[in-house]
Parts: C-alpha cells; structure tokens; sequence
C-alpha cells in the first residue's frame, strides 16, 4: 500500500512562460512552470530554501506547467514532493 503525506508547502506561485534558452535545457525541454509569488514564514518550503522568484519546473521528476500537474490528487502542493 502506498501512503502519501499531506503537507503544506506554503508558497503562492503563478504559471509563467520560460524563456527558449531556459526551456530548451531542460531535459526533456520545458516552456512553461510555476513562478514564486511569495513564501510563508516557517513553513516546509522556507525551511527548505525556496525563495520568491524561485521557478518550480518539476516535482518528484514530474514536469509542472501549472498548478493541477502532477496527478490532480489534491493538487501537486498538498503532498509529499522532491523539488
């Protein structure tokens, strides 16, 4: 049985084109992700060095383009991720 842990991240992010010469490092090549609008005081991604301004591109090896990706369970910040 496989067990997912629901945490708060406590970021705010807006969906952001990449620039082409950002996209096309990326492995495979990437146009769009999640832009950081602003970080919580003591929350999981504070303490994890996330920083506004910070571009989210995957989660757990997943590509994210927008805030349903990946797997529309909950929504890709309420669970348990590796950025």
């Amino acid at each position: 049985m496989y067990h997912h842990e629901l945490i708060y991240l406590g970021i705010v992010t807006n969906e952001i084109s990449l620039p082409r010469e950002i996209g096309a490092q990326l492995e495979p090549s990437q146009e769009e992700g999640l832009i950081i609008l602003s970080v919580e005081k003591d929350s999981a991604a504070k303490k994890a060095g996330l920083l506004m301004g910070d571009i989210i591109v995957r989660l757990d090896d997943q590509h994210i383009t927008n805030i349903h990706d990946p797997g529309n369970s909950g929504g890709p910040l309420m669970q348990k991720v590796r950025l």
